[in-house]
């Protein structure tokens, strides 16, 4: 049953270490998602990020439109890679996203979250 991979939380890999939440909100909007909580993933021992996060979304309809995007969203014009050499364009960042739904028992947002603008960089 494919309703049960369906979650509205989706986990969003791939993104540059420079990301915000409002940022990433910004990027989902311009494909008419709506980002309900930002949750940066972080490294479990050294408390880093290290690119990526957990969206849940709004609504369903919201992490639907969000998952029929292939799994490639584009992140918002604040990220381009560098192209090399002369003339070359600079390329639109593509973050991954794909659902993350809920283990069975699992609650989401967890009870200590507090949604942070900027991800944290560490002890």
């Amino acid at each position: 049953n494919s309703q049960n991979s369906m979650s509205r939380r989706l986990f969003v890999g791939k993104l540059p270490l420079t990301m915000t939440a409002s940022k990433l909100r910004r990027s989902f909007e311009g494909y008419k998602c709506n980002v309900q909580s930002v949750h940066w993933i972080v490294d479990h021992n050294s408390r880093a990020f290290y690119g990526s996060a957990f969206c849940y979304m709004a609504s369903m309809e919201d992490s639907q439109r969000a998952q029929a995007l292939g799994g490639a969203l584009r992140l918002s014009r604040d990220f381009r890679k560098k192209g090399s050499g002369r003339g070359r364009k600079k390329q639109q960042r593509v973050a991954r996203v794909a659902s993350a739904p809920l283990r069975e028992g699992e609650v989401w947002p967890p009870e200590s979250f507090c949604e942070t603008e900027y991800p944290p960089i560490g002890p």
